[in-house]
């Protein structure tokens, strides 16, 4: 429902590229990193929790996982990353700051973290196969347990975000048409369908005070179009000023505020986006050509992070830059040889600690977390 994975990789040429976006490293398809000895790394979770307001930059990957893994949310002090563990391994859980990994199946089941409450306490996701498993709630040191389906409907679904409490969690799940619809689930595992009338919609991110959803829906016509719910109404997003009625919303502030994602545009490509109720849609700079996704906001929309033709990038400051480029200028370096940052996922409230997804030196798919500057 939700696609995770990057987009395709295009061979346009450096120059037109680096004309918009702020590199202070070599051209983004090449970086130059040193990989962290593992005693520098140790330095690092100790003396500069990723969260931390006054830690410095740094950079740190996860190893010693066979088939590799993947990073698709992060706690607000940074203290924890969840994804997955390749391949079909299990939800995956990492604490960068001591270093421990949990692997999580239900029933056997391989299953997938997409979201985490911003104390790092719950985890939610699905398992199983996309669109063939259960959603999944797992409390602090607990086992998994499968969210309720809508009456009527099959037990398949996905979890994608939660509140601080954890209380409400939100997804998607299927109906009793056995189409896919935006659900809240509370507490109790009553699970509510918040958009009854549409012909198919899924709910992607929740504010931390549980107040604000955001997600997507199907029009008649095939279209789609992100949605913002306050707890009374839906509010339909619209579109970019010449778009083609095919937007997605990937996540929402912690203030409700600004609701990003991506949208296809008139040329075919997909450009990144930012909605917010002053300004409507807008797109985020991105290099003519190219293709960009938004996919994670701080906690006011001043900072945005997501991914330009297959690179991890950062928007702040009305600029882009490579997330590597960033950590170049804090004497951080990712080399060519050896790193490629494919994608950024999630980011902190603060803006400060990022988290997503690399190709590591054997080409395995690796989490990753950052602390910029």
């Amino acid at each position: 429902m939700c696609d995770r994975r990057p987009f395709s990789q295009y061979s346009h040429g450096a120059e037109a590229r680096n004309a918009w976006i702020d590199h202070t490293a070599p051209p983004i398809s090449r970086r130059t990193v040193i990989a962290l000895s593992c005693v520098v790394a140790v330095l690092l979770i100790a003396d500069c929790g990723a969260g931390s307001p006054a830690a410095p930059a740094s950079f740190l990957s996860l190893e010693g996982i066979e088939g590799g893994s993947a990073g698709f949310a992060v706690s607000a002090d940074g203290g924890t990353v969840v994804g997955a563990a390749r391949p079909s391994s299990g939800a995956l859980r990492w604490l960068p700051r001591r270093g421990t990994t949990t692997l999580t199946t239900l029933a056997a089941v391989a299953c997938e973290a997409q979201g985490v409450s911003p104390d790092g306490q719950i985890i939610v996701g699905h398992c199983g196969a996309v669109n063939a498993g259960p959603a999944f709630r797992r409390q602090p040191d607990g086992p998994p347990t499968a969210l309720a389906a809508l009456a009527g409907a099959q037990q398949i679904g996905a979890a994608l975000g939660a509140s601080s409490d954890g209380a409400r969690i939100v997804g998607w799940s299927q109906d009793r048409g056995l189409g896919a619809t935006a659900v809240l689930w509370d507490a109790s595992d009553v699970a509510t369908d918040l958009i009854e009338t549409e012909p198919g919609s899924w709910a992607v991110a929740i504010t931390p005070n549980g107040r604000v959803v955001v997600g997507n829906m199907y029009d008649a016509t095939g279209g789609m179009e992100p949605f913002r719910w306050d707890g009374t109404s839906i509010e339909p997003l619209g579109d970019v000023a010449g778009g083609t009625n095919a937007s997605v919303a990937n996540a929402v502030s912690a203030d409700g505020a600004s609701v990003c994602g991506q949208t296809r545009l008139a040329t075919g490509l997909l450009g990144a986006f930012c909605w917010t109720a002053r300004h409507g849609m807008q797109l985020l700079p991105t290099p003519p050509g190219f293709e960009s996704i938004a996919r994670s906001v701080n906690h006011d929309g001043s900072v945005v992070v997501g991914t330009i033709d297959g690179e991890a990038v950062i928007w702040d400051e009305n600029r882009v830059q490579t997330v590597a480029a960033r950590l170049h200028q804090a004497g951080i370096d990712l080399s060519p040889a050896l790193w490629t940052l494919w994608e950024a996922n999630a980011i902190t409230p603060n803006g400060r600690s990022v988290a997503g997804s690399t190709i590591s030196p054997d080409g395995r798919e690796v989490a990753w977390i950052a602390t910029l500057p």
